[in-house]
């Protein structure tokens, strides 16, 4: 699984998110990179502890 990270403060957070969104990928493993595989990920965590996303 991949999950987006930025170099916050080292670099623009636009031009990291470019990247994804220039990517030559489907728009669906765009969506997986930029949050739904760390949801599938932590939301086992969270439910745990009574947390629901």
């Amino acid at each position: 699984r991949v999950i987006y990270g930025s170099d916050a403060g080292g670099r623009s957070f636009a031009s990291q998110l470019a990247k994804v969104f220039g990517a030559g990928i489907a728009e669906s493993a765009k969506r997986l990179i930029l949050g739904r595989n760390l949801k599938q990920l932590l939301n086992p965590i969270l439910q745990q502890k009574g947390i629901n996303v």
